[in-house]
């Protein structure tokens, strides 16, 4: 195996280096060169301008008016592209082309005005602190009588031959490059066979970079370009090895949280969001990326969950906490808390928010059914129980105590069935909203409607002259005929039920904004306005004397508002003491497939 060769045995760094030295040097001299002939020719071109205004400007200002003055400069400022001042004897501004005289200091201690006040044209440069830039200043003495009587000066910034001097720099630096061309021909048979494999080593770098770490870059004859290659390479193997792992986890953990119907929220040890899941962006309102970095309270403006953060911070274990927020609805937020501890230090913390408003709503629901069910149902049974235990204790031997205390039993069992039925029908109509199962049909909605009344009339035959229908013939929408007749029935059921006789009932039926909307209007006493929220619960009574009195099981509103529900609508109720009740059912025309 052959000795490899040093790196450095081949390149010719004393000529590269002489090379370069020589061209900076003449870069740096013509440079200066250049810059100093610019600042000549723009001193001879602004004190020709002045010469040529200063005849023009009057030697006894206090014979003009300021506004003459401030005119008189801004003009020759304008057409001599340049900063024109009037200076008194004394060094105070008469005039200023550029800025308020009144805001300047005396200018006796300026070079120029020095050498213009001994009656020599004065030239100087330097940074002016009014307009914040470095000028050129050319002034010039008005002399009458031998005696200066103003001075007039003119200024132009040095930034203009910037320009000049720049395209000059780039003309030279093309003369340098064309040198820097010949003297790289000459010396290139010298460094070739190295500079190829170097590039060789850029492109495989740049490939590297570019995440392409499954290329190779090939064995070379230099001692120092071999082992960097072979580094190079056992690097990019490496590297592709870690990168896939660390997307691999990444993609993994941003599905999961991502997937997550809880907020995710991650701190470091000084409450700086470290990242969110999308649940918990949404609950803030928050832009996930924007979020990173900043403080907890910059993104979250809820007082509750910074303190519940700090408080996992400080504590070091898991906390756990519900919150009750109100924007504008109630929320009820469960929080749970777990520290990112390393070496038994906390340095950072996970919160899981979880919104378990549903939740405990549907356990409030439910609580509240089992009483109110379980009430419901008791009263029934303890008649028909009292009854019984009536009879058997002699009263069955009496045939006005056997047909009354009978008479009790079969009411109370037609009650009871009716609880059972109107509850089986609940069941069936939730079921079928949560399954979206629901079977509906292109209905005729005048036929429904009559229907129903016709079945409201057999029950109440005299108020079949109270009920009026207005529903167009043609009107059809896409309804569960079953469930829109029962609801229907309820509604006026209802209004026949608790409004005097001889009082007016209209049923509405028409398309309004794409919803069907049917309404049952009575003009009886009314529900008082503290009723009107919980209208639609189960077993909800207005008056729960007046519902004994005509049998209502408690469930008729609630049936109405779950079948409005398993349709996808809503129903809802207006209503005004003594002015009567107007219960209204929404439903949209057209359903998702």
């Amino acid at each position: 195996m052959s000795r490899l060769t040093p790196l450095s045995r081949r390149l010719l760094w004393p000529y590269a280096t002489v090379a370069i030295v020589t061209v900076a040097a003449l870069l740096a001299f013509l440079g200066i060169s250049i810059r100093a002939a610019d600042v000549e020719r723009m001193e001879a071109s602004l004190l020709s301008r002045v010469r040529l205004i200063t005849p023009h400007i009057p030697t006894d200002p206090a014979q003009f008016s300021q506004t003459y003055l401030d005119s008189l400069v801004l003009a020759f400022s304008e057409q001599g592209r340049m900063r024109v001042t009037l200076i008194r004897p004394n060094g105070f501004v008469v005039a200023e082309s550029d800025t308020l005289e009144t805001v300047m200091k005396s200018l006796s201690g300026r070079t120029e005005v020095i050498a213009a006040l001994s009656g020599i044209t004065g030239v100087a440069r330097r940074y002016s602190t009014t307009l914040g830039q470095k000028m050129l200043y050319v002034a010039i003495p008005q002399v009458r009588d031998g005696v200066v009587v103003g001075i007039v000066r003119g200024a132009e910034p040095l930034t203009r031959i910037a320009e000049a001097f720049w395209s000059r720099v780039a003309w030279l630096l093309g003369i340098s490059a064309l040198l820097s061309g010949l003297g790289a021909l000459i010396i290139n048979y010298f460094v070739r066979r190295v500079t190829r494999p170097l590039e060789e080593l850029r492109q495989g770098a740049v490939e590297f970079a570019d995440g392409k770490l499954s290329s190779h870059l090939p064995e070379y004859d230099t001692e120092e370009l071999e082992s960097l290659g072979r580094a190079l390479n056992h690097m990019a193997a490496q590297l592709d090895e870690r990168i896939h792992t660390v997307i691999r986890q990444r993609e993994e953990q941003t599905a999961v949280l991502s997937a997550m119907l809880e907020g995710v929220l991650a701190v470091d040890s000084e409450s700086r969001i470290i990242t969110m899941n999308r649940a918990a962006s949404k609950l803030f309102q928050a832009d996930r990326e924007k979020a990173k970095g900043r403080t907890i309270e910059e993104v979250v403006r809820i007082p509750d969950i910074q303190n519940f953060v700090h408080e996992t911070l400080q504590a070091g274990h898991r906390t756990d906490r519900e919150i009750v927020r109100y924007d504008p609805d109630e929320r009820i937020l469960q929080l749970r808390g777990s520290p990112i501890q390393e070496d038994d230090v906390a340095v950072g913390a996970v919160v899981v928010i979880n919104d378990v408003t549903q939740v405990r709503r549907l356990e409030k629901t439910r609580r509240d059914f089992v009483a109110n069910a379980s009430h419901e149902l008791k009263t029934p049974v303890t008649a028909i129980k009292g009854a019984v235990e009536t009879l058997r204790d002699g009263a069955v031997d009496e045939p006005e105590s056997d047909k009354r205390f009978l008479s009790v039993i079969a009411r109370q069992s037609d009650y009871l069935s009716s609880i059972i039925d109107d509850l089986l029908s609940l069941a069936r109509i939730e079921q079928a909203t949560e399954n979206k199962k629901l079977a509906v049909e292109d209905q005729e909605i005048r036929a429904i409607l009559e229907d129903v009344m016709e079945a409201a009339c057999a029950g109440s035959p005299s108020r079949s002259r109270d009920m009026e229908l207005n529903c167009s013939l043609n009107l059809h929408a896409p309804v569960n005929a079953f469930l829109l007749r029962q609801a229907v029935l309820n509604l006026v059921d209802n209004a026949c039920k608790y409004t005097p006789e001889s009082t007016k009932i209209d049923v509405r039926a028409e398309i309004r904004e794409e919803k069907l909307v049917i309404e049952v209007e009575d003009h009886g006493p009314g529900i008082p306005e503290k009723h009107i929220p919980r209208i639609f619960e189960r077993f909800y009574r207005v008056e729960p004397s007046r519902n004994k009195k005509f049998g209502g099981t408690g469930l008729g509103l609630a049936i109405v508002k779950h079948a409005a529900m398993a349709h996808g609508g809503t129903a809802e109720v207006q209503s005004h003491l003594g002015e009567g009740s107007t219960f209204t059912i929404n439903l949209p025309v057209s359903r998702e497939a």
